[in-house]
């Protein structure tokens, strides 16, 4: 991969998640005249990846072929290997997952320069989320480029004393929603049709979960719009989310939805209840409102601007934010105003731009 003319850079990719905020820079530097970007997948969420990336007309130049759920042992021990014969002058990781972290670590074992996409984000808990926390920490001790979102995990990074440069961008993810919203039927925006809801997190697997079921039972049977669930494939959500919601009416649980359905159904929800990171984003940008189903958050910015509620798995707090949005306009409304603290849709050609200038400085000494 390695050559004199070209500067190749690896992003290191696994999940869902990865596939839709790298996605962005792998359009931004197509044609390049210097930059080669290959995409490598590490099969961490096969399926799911797979359909993610094809949404933007993208496949992998390389698939590692981890098993999914592969530990995070084996992931770094994979990447080492395919690094040592590869030998890329960049390695680009995003975010906060065990492909994240392994490819950090692979890079930084053979001596490769390492840039973080969506550096910086903090709850300043390490258990949550866990071991996500952990992840965005260890990574920002092994970059040499941090690419933070926003400037609140500009200044995380400051106050970690972090080597290296730090470079406020945005983030893709958000270029990715524009991309994809833009390409929507003018009757498919802005009509409240339903609620959607979703549910992952590692932090409410066990009791906190069977709380969350207990407030969607409820939310159903007074709401007057029809409730969707795509379910996660994560057997401790699904399997539970199957047995205590499985008859509950006026509640569809579907399988995963691709992207852009995803996108689409964001973009017609009257609110989204979710305890995703990614959505807290999407939702604010597309000015939806969240209840956000986790105690704490790395993307404050959103608390901040009333986009988000912390609601946590609190069944009471749960449904009566969900009957305050139901019922009082002026209250959603408030929290239907977009905000964008992660960028414009420009974060991409913000990431290139710096790395072309990295690798220019690299390849004149």
């Amino acid at each position: 991969m390695r050559s004199k003319t070209n500067f190749n850079i690896a992003l290191i990719t696994g999940t869902r998640p990865e596939a839709i905020k790298m996605a962005p820079l792998m359009l931004a530097a197509r044609g390049h005249p210097t930059l080669t970007l290959h995409l490598i997948a590490t099969g961490q969420q096969d399926a799911l990846f797979d359909e993610a990336i094809a949404a933007f007309g993208l496949s992998p130049d390389h698939h590692l072929g981890a098993a999914a759920g592969a530990s995070l042992d084996e992931l770094s021990a994979a990447l080492t290997t395919w690094m040592g014969e590869a030998k890329p002058n960049l390695v680009l990781v995003q975010g906060d997952t065990n492909t994240a972290l392994a490819g950090a670590q692979a890079a930084a074992a053979l001596g490769v320069e390492i840039g973080h996409v969506e550096a910086g984000l903090r709850t300043h808990n390490p258990q949550r989320p866990f071991p996500e926390e952990n992840n965005r920490v260890a990574i920002a001790q092994l970059a040499m480029l941090h690419f933070a979102p926003a400037q609140r995990a500009a200044d995380n990074l400051a106050r970690e004393t972090v080597r290296g440069a730090v470079h406020i961008t945005g983030n893709p993810g958000i270029d990715a929603l524009m991309m994809q919203a833009a390409r929507l039927p003018a009757h498919a925006r802005n009509t409240a049709q339903h609620i959607l809801i979703t549910c992952h997190r590692r932090e409410n697997f066990g009791a906190p979960l069977l709380r969350i079921c207990a407030a969607i039972r409820d939310i159903a049977a007074a709401s007057p719009l029809p409730l969707i669930l795509p379910v996660h494939p994560n057997p401790n959500v699904g399997d539970v989310i199957r047995a205590e919601l499985g008859t509950c009416a006026n509640l569809a649980l579907t399988a995963p939805l691709s992207y852009p359905e995803m996108i689409a159904t964001i973009r017609t929800s009257a609110f989204v209840l979710s305890d995703s990171g990614g959505l807290q984003e999407e939702c604010a940008t597309l000015g939806i409102p969240l209840l956000l189903m986790r105690e704490e958050t790395e993307r404050q910015e959103l608390v901040e601007s009333r986009n988000v509620i912390l609601v946590g798995s609190n069944p009471e707090l749960i449904v009566d934010q969900a009957q305050r949005l139901t019922h009082d306009a002026a209250y959603h409304a408030r929290m239907s105003i977009p905000s964008r603290p992660y960028g414009h849709g420009d974060a991409a050609h913000k990431i290139i731009t710096v790395i072309e200038n990295h690798a220019t400085r690299l390849m004149c000494q």
